[in-house]
């Protein structure tokens, strides 16, 4: 059975700290088929660029 893919998203502002928290603990997921999107709110502690640096061995964290 084909399994459904599930679309977290997380919006950040000024709290990057703790998105970034979310983040790992949604990297510890047993299912498999998932996408998370970050979204910062218009911080103005650069959270924006601090989380975009953020990533993993397969090439970081996309950001547009």
């Amino acid at each position: 059975m084909e399994m459904v893919t599930v679309a977290l998203v997380v919006v950040n502002y000024n709290g990057w700290q703790y998105t970034l928290e979310c983040a790992e603990s949604v990297g510890h997921l047993d299912y498999p088929n998932w996408w998370l999107v970050l979204v910062d709110n218009g911080s103005t502690d650069d959270s924006g660029g601090t989380l975009g640096k953020c990533g993993n061995a397969e090439g970081g964290v996309p950001s547009w």
